[in-house]
């Protein structure tokens, strides 16, 4: 009922708010100077929008583009060489907040004077953020009329892959770009030298042999500001059975990993695997990486077993 009064509401206020014509392929694309990325979280949705950062910087070499993101997913970004800047959202987006933190935000970003704004959420208080900070053209999803605040409105279909949606909106600001070039763009991270430093070290002193395959399984997640979904979680046990007969078949050696919130998972993992063969004994790291050197490690890694989750 309350999906279904907000969608009301928000198809109401989309009269409020009148649209731009997009241009035609014979117009050439928008020319922004600068542009704002707007994803306040979380984790695992910052990396899958890392697709459209990359798309924009193609699509304007010459823009100065800024990503606003919250302190949870910051990481997924903070490394990235298409952006200038990351600008913090504060309380938007994660968890609990109020218009207060809102008009904060429009404030933060009005100073920033953008020409574009691409937002890549649903949420209808985040999709009026923009238009509280002045930015004249604004682009974001609108799902079920709650993108009302965008003057370039993106339809959101019942089934689609989420970097496939994301992609949608640049994709609506660059009409004469192919839809084939926006195809199979793989998400990004960039480690930094010192965490790939930092993950080579590790290895080398704790591998049984270096010849073998790196598995990395992380059987927690489920978890981001203002939301804890434990049913996200394959069992323990089943993560145990395939550790084992990775390890039995192809000599892998399999590292645990997770935060410290993770620790009771892979905990569990551990103790369902047997520790009578080398090759079986598993590599615990669980809150020993910082996600920057989990991205070198993964660098590392053969294959990665894990949830849906950012990691």
């Amino acid at each position: 009922m309350r999906d279904t009064l907000i969608g009301w509401i928000t198809r109401l206020l989309s009269a409020l708010f009148p649209t731009v014509r997009r241009p035609e392929p014979a117009e050439g694309p928008l020319a922004p100077a600068s542009i704002l990325i707007l994803k306040p979280c979380c984790l695992g949705d910052v990396l899958l929008a890392t697709p459209a950062v990359a798309a924009l910087k193609r699509a304007f070499p010459d823009a100065q583009i800024d990503f606003a993101v919250g302190s949870w997913a910051r990481a997924a970004v903070a490394n990235s060489p298409h952006l200038r800047q990351l600008v913090d959202t504060g309380k938007v987006g994660q968890g609990a907040y109020g218009w207060r933190d809102l008009w904060s935000l429009a404030a933060r970003l009005r100073a920033g004077h953008y020409d574009l704004c691409v937002t890549l959420d649903r949420s209808p208080r985040i999709g009026l953020v923009p238009w509280l900070a002045g930015i004249p053209l604004r682009a974001g999803l609108d799902s079920r009329g709650r993108g009302f605040a965008h003057n370039i409105r993106v339809p959101v279909p019942p089934i689609r892959y989420e970097p496939e949606l994301y992609l949608d909106v640049p994709r609506a600001v660059i009409p004469q770009t192919a839809r084939s070039k926006f195809d199979f763009v793989p998400s990004e991270f960039f480690p930094t030298d010192a965490d790939k430093a930092f993950a080579q070290a590790l290895l080398q002193a704790a591998l049984p042999d270096p010849r073998w395959p790196i598995v990395a399984i992380h059987p927690g997640g489920g978890n981001n500001p203002g939301m804890v979904l434990a049913s996200k979680r394959w069992p323990a046990e089943r993560f145990a059975a395939i550790a084992n007969r990775l390890s039995e078949t192809y000599k892998a050696t399999v590292v645990l990993i997770g935060a410290d919130s993770d620790r009771e998972a892979t905990q569990a993992v551990r103790a369902a695997m047997p520790f009578d063969r080398l090759t079986a004994t598993p590599l615990d790291l669980t809150a020993r990486l910082n996600f920057g050197q989990l991205g070198a490690l993964y660098q590392r890694c053969a294959l990665m077993i894990g949830n849906d989750s950012g990691v």
